[in-house]
This record gives structure tokens, C-alpha cells and sequence, in this order.
């Protein structure tokens, strides 16, 4: 004979569950799978985004001048954030703008190249912006912003490589000025 529970609360157990345990394991299990999914979809979503703000490639710009330390090399456990030819503009986060039309692309995840149909002979190297935009930017949309931005004036040379040439304070300028409407 079957030894049945003592307690006038439980069920009889069937195949090692009973009915009421058997509810609420799935219930749990729906529980736990409808808590899970949200999560995961949230996980996935937001890697996706992160993924779309990283670039896939980068653009490569062979510069005349060769020097030790360059931006984006790391000295030790620290990041070289600019080199000889550089500009340091200590923005403490204010936006850079686009001086006038053209196209920004990632270099290194530390830098861009801004160039323009209006300069074809020049492109501006930025180092240390956060979110910086890529692509073709329209003139006064903002590139983005930084606490201290370093920025190189690069000019075409007749053997297809570019070297540092000192920028024009008005150039720089323009990258700090908010459009005027």
C-alpha cells in the first residue's frame, strides 16, 4: 500500500510531482524564461548600438613625418593622446563643429580625418573626441565633443603622402564656432 502524505495540505505525489508542484515549476520556468528574454533582447539591442557607434574599418594616412610616438600608441598603461604638429584645444566638453561641408572618418578609434571638396588639398586630423559622427556632415553639425581635442593641418604632397603643416588660428576657429542661424 502507498504511504500517503501526513500533511492534510499536501497532494499525492504522481510520477514524482504532483499537480500543484508541477504548476509551479512551470510557472517559474515561464517566469524565468519571461524575465530572460527581455533581458536578452536588451542585451542584444544595446551591443547592437554599440556595435553601429564603433567603425568597422579605418581609414589610413600615410604621413611624411615619422615619429616615435604617435596618437592612439599607448606608453606603459597610457594612451598617447597627441605628437608633434598637434594643436591641443582644452574644451572641458564642448562640441567642435564642421567649418563647412565635407565628409569625417575614423582613423584609429582615438581620431578622425575631416576633409572638405572646399580644401582638396588639406585634412585635419582630430584625436580625443567622445561619439565622434563619421560620414558626410553637413557645415555646422557638430563632430563632437571633447575635454581635450588634438588637432593636425595635413597638406597633400605630389608623392600621394601628407605632411603636418602649421594650421591657421582662423581654420581652428571655425571648428569652435557654433553656425550662426
Amino acid at each position: 500500500m502507498r504511504d500517503m502524505p501526513s500533511d492534510s495540505n499536501s497532494s499525492v505525489m504522481t510520477g514524482g510531482y504532483d499537480s500543484e508542484g508541477s504548476r509551479l515549476l512551470s510557472q517559474l520556468s515561464i517566469g524565468r524564461l519571461g524575465f530572460a528574454i527581455p533581458l536578452l533582447l536588451a542585451l542584444l539591442l544595446g551591443y547592437g548600438t554599440y556595435r553601429k557607434l564603433q567603425p568597422t574599418h579605418f581609414t589610413r594616412v600615410e604621413i611624411e613625418q615619422a615619429w616615435e610616438l604617435e596618437p592612439g600608441d599607448r606608453l606603459g598603461h597610457y594612451r598617447i593622446s597627441s605628437g608633434l604638429g598637434d594643436v591641443v584645444i582644452e574644451l572641458g566638453g564642448a562640441p567642435l563643429y564642421m567649418p563647412m561641408a565635407g565628409e569625417v572618418h575614423p582613423i584609429n578609434p582615438d581620431c578622425s580625418l575631416f576633409s572638405s571638396a572646399e580644401l582638396p588639398a588639406y585634412r585635419l586630423r582630430l584625436c580625443g573626441l567622445t561619439r565622434a559622427k563619421s560620414g558626410p556632415l553637413s557645415q555646422g553639425a557638430v563632430l563632437g565633443r571633447g575635454d581635450r581635442v588634438a588637432l593636425a593641418l595635413l597638406r597633400r604632397q605630389p608623392q600621394g603622402t601628407w605632411a603636418m603643416v602649421e594650421p591657421a588660428t582662423s581654420i581652428l576657429e571655425q571648428f569652435l564656432t557654433p553656425p550662426q542661424p
